[in-house]
Formats: C-alpha cells, sequence, structure tokens
C-alpha cells in the first residue's frame, strides 16, 4: 500500500444552508470510485467520505457520517459543497471557521464549490 495508509479520508462540511443534493451526489461519486477502483486497480487508496457539521450540545464540528470508520486522522481534504440561496452569513460561518483553520493547519487540503467559497473566505482561508 502507500506508507501504511490504506485510505485516504475526503470531508464535506454540512454547514447552514448547504446543498444536500450535493452532499450526497458527492458522497455517491467517491463511492462510486471506489467500487471502480477496487475492480481496476486493486492497490489504489480508498477514499473514506465523511461528513462534517456544527454540533450545538458539544460546541465543535462533529462527523456525523463515515463510509468507512477507522482510526480518527482527520480528513486529508475538506469539500465545502454549494448552497441553493444567498451566501452564508457571517454569524452561521463563524462556528465552523476555527475548525477549517486547523484543518488547513494540520495539512488538509481545503477546497469548495460554488457558494462554499464564501465559508472559506469568512475563515479567512481565501
Amino acid at each position: 500500500m502507500h506508507a501504511g495508509r490504506d485510505r485516504v479520508e475526503i470531508g464535506l462540511v454540512v454547514y447552514p444552508g448547504v446543498q444536500q443534493a450535493a452532499v450526497l451526489g458527492l458522497t455517491d461519486l467517491f463511492q462510486l470510485a471506489n467500487r471502480l477502483a477496487a475492480d481496476r486497480l486493486p492497490d489504489a487508496l480508498r477514499l473514506r467520505v465523511s461528513h462534517w457539521q456544527w454540533q450545538e450540545a458539544s460546541q465543535t464540528v462533529i462527523r456525523s457520517f463515515d463510509s468507512e470508520p477507522g482510526p480518527d486522522n482527520g480528513p486529508a481534504m475538506v469539500i465545502l459543497p454549494p448552497t441553493l440561496g444567498d451566501p452564508i452569513a457571517r454569524e452561521a460561518a463563524a462556528p465552523y471557521a476555527d475548525w477549517l483553520r486547523a484543518r488547513h493547519a494540520a495539512g488538509a487540503t481545503l477546497g469548495s464549490v460554488c457558494a462554499g467559497a464564501f465559508v472559506l473566505a469568512e475563515a479567512g482561508l481565501l
């Protein structure tokens, strides 16, 4: 395998107003990529897809879905999907800012689709 790893985690951020169809569509797309790779490239890294959202009770961002539960090293890549409405308000983005900055500082690659870029901007990461 690849330096002791057999999977790479891609985290999808489920923030207020996120387009759920995009979150689920990306999840399905990465799961399909796993199946195709398993058939054609048996030594390829598997994709572990996770969803991350703010939990009011713990006042932190938590993993709310995990396609392949295992050791928690955090996602190597974080994607902010689009919204269907207006860009996220500063107050709504604030709970994600520290978590996104921490992921970036830990070496995660951050990306967005369309209005998801506003969440990165509110975190000071653009």
